[in-house]
């Protein structure tokens, strides 16, 4: 298919492996830098620079010293981690938790509840886990649970037939939890409110 001749021809060309991961890495370094201001204001310049010289030095080890034998093995030649197969295996794991989340909200909007995770007790849980499913997904693509892509638990390995059984039971549980609680807590504290206020924080960034 043509289609897929012209994906075949930008892997060819280095886009996934050198072009992508190199503008992620630049673009989330830039955001940082612009918003802690660590130089003072108006240094711009001076972000562009370091967030262009990360996202180089993050992509060049891949580039000298990357097998290019099998995607999935996320070792350099010389032994040190290739931190571009890792962003690589791990970025469709994440992609899979923000397509799971937003289909939660759909379904929960279908149901008639009103979504609003960021003011409600339930928003320290959702952090909880969204983090840890992003460590997961990194360490596990790193190859540090086992041969990458094999999910373990505890020291032992399990199969995807039971990792999406546990997936749902846990995605049941938070969902009837979030129906059937009481909110009595004040929703201008605590973790909630905190992650809603980053949030905002972090889309000012963005509007700049």
């Amino acid at each position: 298919m043509i289609f897929q001749d012209f994906i075949y021809q930008l892997q060819y060309l280095g886009i996934q492996d050198v072009l992508l991961p190199f503008i992620l890495i630049f673009t989330i370094t830039f955001a940082i830098l612009q918003k802690i201001n660590i130089f003072g204001d108006g240094k711009k310049n001076i972000h562009v620079v370091i967030a262009i010289v990360i996202g180089l030095a993050f992509i060049t080890p891949h580039v000298l010293w990357g097998t290019g034998t099998d995607p999935s093995y996320p070792y350099l030649s010389n032994g040190m981690l290739d931190l571009v197969v890792v962003m690589n295996a791990a970025l469709p794991k994440v992609s899979i938790l923000l397509v799971a989340i937003i289909m939660g909200m759909l379904m929960l909007g279908i149901f008639g509840r009103e979504v609003s995770i960021a003011g409600t007790s339930l928003a320290g849980w959702a952090v909880i886990l969204t983090i840890a499913f992003v460590a997961w997904a990194f360490a596990s693509s790193a190859g540090f649970f086992g041969p990458p892509g094999t999910p373990r638990f505890f020291g032992f390995y399990i199969d995807q037939e039971l990792l999406t059984l546990l997936i749902i039971i846990a995605a049941f549980f938070l969902v009837i939890m979030y129906i059937t609680k009481e909110d009595n807590n004040d929703p201008g504290k605590g973790l909630g409110k905190k992650l809603k206020d980053l949030m905002g924080e972090f889309g000012n960034v963005i509007n700049k």
